[in-house]
């Protein structure tokens, strides 16, 4: 069983608070970082449990090879305490800093990664507020739980930090923990993020008040979700979204590509980081799965609408009475019972909807792997994995122990898999350290994004080309076979030619053109077509961009790295939006005999 599809056993814990000078100001930092060090022991204790619990769904056996990782900063204050922790009690420590390197103790020098934005100083001796906003980004992408302190009060200086992590995670319904002043431990009561909490968070979300009032001092329901995240069987839907995710990575790899388009891969010269293997084998067995599923899917289509116009046609010369009178009932059921077999070997097999999920988790990895050195992470990864209903259920109504329900098979798999592979590495000699301005110089808009989007571009330009030509041809053959039926009616009418043959083929004619119909229409050929179409008009405008950028200089200033990485991830949204609908537009288009 090939088991590179399955994600890595980690778990990924940022920890965040206020700098020294607004830490100094709280009560009891010793408590305060008690309570830290007590909360990182739990949870990597709950980890090591529901990792091994679970260990059908990872890749290795987690109490081996499981990964515990503490990201954080370099600021001094909370960030260079947890540094100190995670060496002790046993953490990989991960770095993240908006700036330049500052490492003030031995724990940060030891660092297994450490990525820097580069962010210079501005005239005011404080780094630009964009390069805060896009540091909290990354590392709330990175993470499993966010560990806090915080004194409970509204923003100081730069609005952000320590108010906009816990406002973003609770946005992105991720647990938290908040050490507060004394060292008081209260928890996020996940149950609470209904969809209209969201939106209030959303219109007024910098306020404490509004923020202290998800928390309390239960723990039940934060570390329930933590189960459920690392064990999904412990959710409500947990058999459901287990069986699921076995069958999306379980299967062995086969078939060919189908409609014989395909993006071309990029070389290993010409790719800026070392490329994690975790999301290009991945990428690569979900690519191969959904070619074999949509060649499989596809070709049931065609084979259940094509015999149901020879059971017509088994019919009809069977009403003609034309001889061997026999023959025909037995030739007509024996039809039938090859449709109704390849129908329900279809659905039993569920190949349209394993089709759909492995092409989907696919091109999301593709868009990944495309925005992955600038870490502009398309917001698919982003988004939240849980369900919330507005009336929360009881942990007896849903038959569990824990009523949190989790979204979907494919969006856990997009979630661990970004967060086990963790922060990109240099191709370098140094790999650990990795500069995300020096590293994606102006050059890299020219040998890497350009082409890859370029890339992208030739693919729909292809699948659009392909597709309605396939859609043409159908359509008009469908168009000849209805005006031959018009033919042969006047001839019936007229008298002309043999009245058996005619009034079979006024019979076969149409259901065969009914046939072609239904197929395009299963398909959804031209629809897709025009898709393909559109964003590849589309990704003209960014391979453009990519460009200009190009020309302008060989080393890559602040804020053109910042316009590189809005057109990264704008370019990445595109194809990953487009993948979404096109999910969407397939997605009710199931198994079903013809009508």
């Amino acid at each position: 069983m090939h088991q590179e599809a399955k994600p890595k056993p980690v778990f990924s814990i940022l920890v965040a608070g206020h700098r020294e000078d607004r830490l100094n100001r709280m009560n009891s930092q010793e408590a305060i970082f008690a309570s830290l060090k007590k909360s990182l022991l739990e949870l990597k204790e709950l980890a090591k449990v529901q990792l091994d619990n679970a260990a059908q769904l990872y890749k290795q056996i987690p109490s081996k090879n499981c990964e515990y990782r503490l990201l954080t900063g370099c600021a001094p204050g909370v960030d260079t305490k947890a540094a100190q922790l995670a060496t002790e009690i046993g953490y990989e420590l991960h770095l993240l800093t908006p700036g330049q390197d500052k490492v003030t103790n031995e724990a940060q020098k030891n660092a297994q990664r450490k990525v820097t934005l580069g962010a210079p100083i501005t005239q005011s001796t404080e780094l630009p507020v964009e390069a805060f906003a896009i540091r909290d980004e990354i590392a709330l992408a990175y993470s499993d739980v966010l560990t806090v302190v915080w004194d409970g009060k509204s923003p100081q200086g730069i609005a952000g930090g320590t108010v906009r992590l816990i406002r973003e995670s609770l946005l992105q319904r991720k647990p938290v923990i908040w050490i507060g002043t004394g060292g008081n431990i209260k928890y996020s009561q996940p149950q609470q993020l209904t969809e209209s909490e969201l939106s209030i968070l959303r219109a007024d979300g910098w306020s404490p008040t509004l923020l202290k009032k998800h928390f309390n001092g239960d723990n039940t329901e934060v570390m329930g979700q933590l189960e459920c995240l690392l064990n999904p069987a412990k959710s409500a839907n947990g058999v459901e979204i287990c069986d699921q995710i076995n069958r999306l990575t379980g299967v062995k790899p086969c078939g060919d590509p189908c409609y014989g388009v395909s993006a071309k891969e990029l070389k290993h010269e010409d790719h800026p980081i070392a490329e994690p293997d975790g999301i290009k084998n991945a990428f690569s067995i979900f690519d191969t799965q959904a070619n074999a599923y949509a060649k499989k899917h596809r070709s049931s289509v065609w084979a259940l609408y094509l015999l149901a116009t020879f059971a017509v046609f088994f019919a009809a010369c069977g009403a003609l009475t034309f001889t061997p009178k026999s023959l025909w009932p037995y030739s007509e059921l024996t039809v039938l019972s090859v449709v109704i077999a390849i129908y329900l070997i279809a659905v039993k097999k569920k190949w349209h909807g394993l089709f759909l999920s492995h092409r989907y988790l696919a091109e999301q990895l593709r868009y990944l792997r495309f925005s992955y050195p600038l870490l502009a992470i398309p917001s698919v990864f982003l988004k939240s994995i849980w369900k919330i209903p507005e009336k929360p259920l009881s942990a007896t109504s849903t038959g569990k122990t824990n009523p949190l329900r989790i979204s979907g098979a494919e969006i856990w798999l997009l979630n661990r898999t970004l967060i086990s592979t963790g922060l990109p590495t240099a191709k370098t000699a140094n790999t650990q350290n990795y500069n995300l301005q020096k590293c994606n110089t102006s050059s890299l808009a020219q040998n890497y994004l350009k082409k890859i989007t370029e890339g992208q571009h030739d693919y729909h330009v292809k699948a659009n080309h392909k597709r309605h030509s396939e859609h043409r041809k159908l359509h008009r053959f469908s168009a000849g076979l209805f005006i031959a039926t018009f033919i042969m009616v006047v001839m019936e009418i007229f008298h002309i030619g043999p009245h058996s043959m005619l009034s079979l083929g006024t019979i076969v004619c149409p259901a065969l053109g009914a046939a072609i119909h239904g197929i395009l229409t299963q398909n959804e050929i031209a629809r897709i077509s025009a898709m393909s179409n559109l964003t590849a008009e589309q990704l003209k405008s960014y391979i453009a961009a990519f460009e200009k950028i190009n020309s302008k200089e060989t080393d890559m200033t602040w804020n053109n790295f910042l316009t590189l990485r809005c057109l990264t991830n704008d370019a990445a949204e595109l194809m990953s939006g487009q993948n979404s609908q096109w999910q969407a537009l397939l997605i009710h288009q199931k198994e079903s005999l013809p009508a």
